[in-house]
């Protein structure tokens, strides 16, 4: 499956503008530097990365402009996003369902429902073991002291979109 960027940048930019204050579709320097601090690179660094993007030198980042940088370093994360989306609408729609369905159910009707649920969030839990185990790997060879794997920002997001699975 090849996902469309377009859709995946939407998805990610949703989730940025969660941290712009005023909701203008811009992030100042703090807010992106809310999100984006990953305990590696320094403030310059984060700093340098902002003027780049933006390219104007502004206070402000157009967050268009952030989908756009992101959107030619996708790589292999592209499908990996893409199928997430998917995976995401998939579960949507199964407990939909099942919201629907669960009560007038027979007992073991309701019994495999309850298993589904409980297989499915199994699985999805151990995917996310294995996610944040290749992230303290990277985070571990990254930094130089130990810091947090995710600012504060990035959890709030984290957090956020688990809910929405």
């Amino acid at each position: 499956m090849t996902g469309d960027p377009n859709c995946v940048m939407c998805q990610i930019n949703y989730d940025i503008r969660f941290f712009c204050v005023l909701d203008d579709g811009k992030l100042s320097f703090d807010e992106f530097n809310a999100y984006f601090a990953d305990g590696i690179l320094t403030t310059e660094e984060l700093q340098e990365l902002f003027y780049s993007i933006d390219g104007r030198q502004k206070s402000n980042l157009d967050t268009d402009k952030l989908s756009d940088y992101f959107s030619q370093h996708l790589g292999e994360y592209l499908n990996v996003l893409s199928a997430l989306e998917s995976l995401n609408i998939a579960i949507l729609k199964a407990m939909d369902k099942t919201k629907e369905e669960y009560q007038g159910s027979s007992v073991l009707g309701q019994f495999v429902t309850r298993f589904m649920l409980r297989e499915t969030s199994s699985q999805l839990l151990s995917l996310q073991r294995s996610l944040q185990c290749a992230m303290e790997a990277l985070d571990e060879e990254s930094s130089p002291s130990p810091s947090p794997l995710f600012p504060l920002g990035a959890t709030l997001v984290l957090s956020k979109i688990m809910e929405r699975l």
